[in-house]
């Protein structure tokens, strides 16, 4: 082991002999090198014995994070580490052993909605049945029922599609696995392979990965598979896609398991710490991280603009000045360099049009950037959403699944056939998408994106999207050649455009969701108005909260300079309206 002082609570993280232990992990608290050091002492203490140690995450980056770390810290013993995501676990589970709960033995795997959709339509037409009304959100909402561990009849049908064509899903991998290690005789094989399981991001749990999880450490009476899970439940930013932040304690409570929560905060400065910190008062679940142990007071502002575009260009500029200047001293130890690349400034929007401001400015200053959203945060008016409705029609215009979501988006009965898509916006109740009706006939994206800026719809995020749609289709004809311009692959460019990618250099224009795994020197938080930051759809107290816990991600992702900006008017297509800051701005000004 390396010669780093652990404090008192990462000690006994790391110590701890407890069959079921949960390490709480606020920002910043060492959670990676608490694991890593737990996995070590575990390979150590019985160096002769043939085991392996199982790591599980959500995403393959933290997957392969830690799998780095542990290969820095244990050189050959690495290899007895299997880090993997539930998913890909689920699926070598079910692949050696899929066979002894009646799956084929390569079943074939449906990773795209289109290929479900089809698989779907064709198994309802052999049986006389009626199609669902909107084949895409059906399938949304039965991903997030599975992932919720429901049972509805709806779910008992799509298995009973699944199990005729030797298909997995997702969802089906998880629950597939999950049968099989239920089975005596194939829980008995992975419980000899591994002596430990470690589960990291443990907030970001589904039911359907606990279910998992639980049916291979087996139940708590008797002697059951060791197994800790780290994670901070008020990280937890995913329950749309089915996280639920009350799992850490039901695993606590079934298991009887030792709770430790990391208390110091290594990353951040002392005033960034202490934002942090009064952010997560107004959670459910208070933050016990105590003290930061970096000594530097660090850098906040606060900035409030008179435009959106002036918001941008102030941002943009204040990124200049570190790249050219480097951190003020306050912000920084003496003998630590002031330096900042490019990929360690973020600015964070709760979604991608809050970020077109700063994009654009950035752009003036020859600053290079790349950006990541969630596909829900890319748009966020209902006629955008349409548009890229639209956009995915013209990609597979005889496909039932996109005709029946368009119709939905419409206000239109999806079971209806229609075969003029012009004729289909025209008779929308609702004004706005009634005005799409001038786009149906266009044939290349160019003559969509130049028809989009002529029409009179009135919605205030309309504009933002719309400059959205149009910068993406300004990219997509930099990058392909006149003759493949076509809209299949403007659709394709229009995915990538919202995944982003990774290793691109340049600073990161992300969505909060999509910064989630990583940590940078210096954050600008923007758009922190009361309908942006908190989301305007944040009506119920469940989302309201899940709101206050998207803002503290935001602000603990800095570790020594965080910007916190507002417009105080926004531009509409009704004109220029004056906004309300964010309640959350009260915890950053106390």
């Amino acid at each position: 082991m390396t010669n780093f002082c652990l404090t008192t609570k990462q000690e006994q993280a790391v110590a701890s002999r407890a069959r079921a232990l949960t390490v709480v992990s606020g920002p910043g608290t060492g959670k990676t090198e608490v694991v890593a050091r737990r996995i070590e002492r575990i390979l150590y203490q019985s160096p002769l014995e043939e085991f392996r140690v199982l790591a599980l995450s959500y995403t393959v980056q933290v997957a392969d994070g830690l799998e780095d770390r542990l290969a820095g810290r244990l050189g050959d013993l690495h290899r007895l580490v299997d880090a993997h995501t539930f998913y890909d676990f689920a699926l070598r589970v079910v692949q050696h052993h899929g066979t002894l709960v009646g799956l084929p033995l390569v079943p074939k795997i449906l990773s795209r909605d289109e290929d479900r959709c089809e698989l779907l339509a064709a198994w309802l037409d052999r049986g006389g049945y009626r199609h669902p009304a909107d084949p895409v959100e059906t399938f949304r909402r039965l991903d997030l029922d599975r992932a919720h561990g429901k049972e509805t009849r709806h779910i008992e049908i799509w298995r009973r599609v699944l199990a005729e064509a030797g298909a997995l899903d997702y969802q089906a991998m998880l629950e597939r696995a999950t049968e099989v290690l239920s089975l005596r005789g194939a829980s008995r094989i992975y419980r000899g392979i591994y002596r430990h399981v470690v589960v990291d991001e443990a907030q970001n749990l589904t039911r359907s990965q606990y279910r998992l999880l639980t049916s291979l450490i087996g139940p708590p009476v008797g002697t059951h598979l060791p197994a800790t899970l780290v994670g901070d439940e008020r990280q937890s930013i995913v329950d749309f896609a089915g996280a639920d932040d009350t799992l850490i304690s039901a695993f606590e409570h079934r298991y009887s398991a030792e709770r430790i929560e990391l208390d110091t905060n290594f990353r951040s400065t002392q005033r960034i710490n202490q934002i942090t910190r009064r952010v997560a008062s107004g959670l459910s679940i208070p933050s016990d991280t105590s003290r930061a142990h970096y000594e530097a007071c660090g850098e906040l502002q606060i900035a409030e603009f008179d435009s959106e575009a002036d918001e941008g260009i102030g941002v943009a500029s204040w990124i200049e000045r570190q790249l050219d200047c480097g951190l003020p001293k306050e912000a920084v130890l003496p003998d630590e360099p002031t330096s900042v690349a490019p990929e360690q400034i973020a600015v964070l929007g709760r979604s991608a049009t809050a970020l077109i401001p700063t994009r654009d400015a950035l752009d003036k200053l020859g600053i290079v950037h790349v950006s990541a959203s969630t596909a829900d945060a890319w748009v966020t008016s209902l006629p955008a959403q349409t548009v890229l409705g639209f956009i995915r029609f013209k990609n597979a215009p005889d496909h039932l699944s996109t005709r029946r979501h368009l119709a939905r988006l419409c206000g239109k009965n999806p079971y209806e056939e229609w075969d003029d898509v012009s004729e289909l916006f025209r008779q929308s109740p609702d004004p706005c998408l009634a005005e799409l009706a001038r786009i149906g006939t266009v044939s290349t994206p160019q003559e969509l994106v130049s028809e989009l800026h002529q029409l009179d719809i009135r919605d205030p995020d309309w504009l933002d999207d719309i400059q959205q749609i149009s910068d993406s289709l300004t990219s997509f004809v930099d990058q392909v050649p006149v003759g493949l311009r076509s809209f299949p692959q403007f659709k394709n460019h229009i995915d990538r455009c919202q995944r982003g990618n990774p290793l691109d250099p340049g600073v990161r224009l992300l969505t909060v969701h999509k910064s989630q795994g990583h940590e940078f020197k210096s954050v600008a938080v923007v758009a922190c108005n009361e309908g942006q930051f908190p989301d305007f759809r944040a009506n119920t107290p469940e989302d309201r909260e899940a709101e206050r816990r998207t803002f503290y991600v935001a602000v603990s992702k800095p570790s020594r300079s965080l910007l916190v900006t507002r417009a105080r008017k926004r531009r509409t297509r009704n004109g220029t309206c004056h906004t309300n800051p964010s309640p959350f701005l009260d915890w950053v000004r106390a």
